[in-house]
């Protein structure tokens, strides 16, 4: 072989190399690109919901928040973001008390709770063991 027929081969073995190369980077870069985009949340720009200022949540860990303090006069809503129904009731488990009931708040729903004396009202959920607080000033 001449050097001229060399110099063209190696071109030749050079340009499929690159070729080759470049497929495999492409290849690389949209696996890349599929991974990243696979990842995380279904709907990434789904509105975060946020609990309003006197609400608070029922959910299958507990009261969100477990304290809430309002002023005299001001309404609680207690929303039901559970799967289960709820009831709320005044007191402790151990210890209820007459101050309110708030009997079976289904999926989704709310029920609205306005105390009319100042001082701090423990409540727990009949059907699960959580606690919470409202305190009233």
């Amino acid at each position: 072989m001449t050097r001229q027929n060399l110099n063209v081969r190696l071109e030749e073995l050079t340009m499929k190399r690159t070729g080759t190369f470049r497929i495999i980077r492409l290849a690389g870069l949209f696996l890349l690109f599929a991974l990243l985009f696979s990842c995380g949340d279904k709907n990434p720009l789904a509105p975060v919901e946020e609990r309003a200022e006197n609400e608070i949540w029922i959910t299958d860990s507990g009261f969100e928040p477990a304290r809430l303090t309002i002023t005299l006069g001001e309404s609680v809503v207690f929303t039901n973001k559970d799967n289960e129904t709820h009831a709320v009731e005044s007191g402790t488990r151990d210890n209820p008390n007459t101050n309110f009931y708030l009997d079976t708040i289904e999926k989704g729903e709310s029920e609205i709770l306005t105390l009319t004396q100042k001082g701090s009202y423990l409540f727990y959920d009949i059907d699960s063991h959580a606690t919470g607080t409202i305190i009233v000033l």
